[in-house]
C-alpha cells in the first residue's frame, strides 16, 4: 500500500524533502538520494514549487529546494507518510492492543528527521507490545508509552496535560469488540 500511495516522482520527491524538513537540496541531490530521473525531478520540483509545496532558492547557477512547511498539505503529507510506514508495526500490534495512538509532532506532522515516533498504546501486556516494538526495523525511534486500563485511569487524573496532547492525536487502530 505504501509504495503505491507514493510511487509517482512528484510523491517521491516531496515525501523525500518532508522527511528533511529545514534542508534544502539541489536537483542533483535529489535524484542521488531518490532514485528517480534527473528530468522527472525537473519536472516534479518546478510543478511542486508552482503548487506552494516546496521553497527554492538561486544560488549561483543551482537551485536549492526544500519542503514549505508552513503549508498545511505538506504538513499532513508528512502525517500520512508516517502513518503507512507504521502500518507494519500497527498489523503486529493489533492483536495485543486495545488502541494505538499517534501523537505528538508526527501527528501534527511539525516533525523533523531528528524527532522520534510518539506512539500510546493501550494494553494489557506491557512486555509483549514491547517486544514487538523493540524487534521492528524503523528508520526514526519510535517513544512508546504503554499503559493498561488501570494506569490510564491514573494518567487521567494525575496528568491531565499529557493525557489532552494524547487525546489531540490520531487514533492508528481501536478494537470495536465487534466480530468479524
Amino acid at each position: 500500500m505504501y509504495e503505491e500511495i507514493f510511487a509517482t516522482s512528484q510523491g517521491q520527491v516531496l515525501r523525500f524533502l518532508a522527511r528533511h524538513v529545514g534542508q534544502s537540496f539541489y536537483e542533483q541531490e535529489i535524484v542521488e538520494r531518490t532514485n528517480v530521473s534527473r528530468s522527472a525531478v525537473n519536472l516534479a520540483t518546478r510543478s511542486l514549487h508552482q503548487a506552494g509545496l516546496l521553497l527554492r532558492e538561486r544560488r549561483g547557477r543551482m537551485n536549492f529546494y526544500a519542503a514549505d512547511d508552513r503549508h498545511p498539505f505538506v504538513r499532513q503529507f508528512k502525517v500520512l507518510d508516517t502513518v503507512a510506514r507504521l502500518e507494519p508495526l500497527l498489523r503486529q500490534l493489533r492483536p495485543l492492543a486495545r488502541r494505538v495512538t499517534l501523537f505528538g509532532s508526527c501527528a501534527e506532522g511539525t516533525d523533523t528527521a531528528d524527532s522520534d515516533v510518539d506512539l500510546f498504546i493501550l494494553a494489557s501486556d506491557r512486555s509483549q507490545v514491547m517486544a514487538v516494538i523493540s524487534h521492528r526495523r524503523f528508520d526514526r525511534p519510535i517513544q512508546p508509552v504503554v499503559v493498561n486500563n488501570q494506569e490510564l485511569v491514573v494518567l487521567k487524573q494525575e496528568e491531565p496535560a499529557f493525557y489532552a496532547q494524547v487525546q489531540r492525536g490520531i487514533v492508528l487502530w481501536e478494537a470495536t469488540g465487534r466480530l468479524g
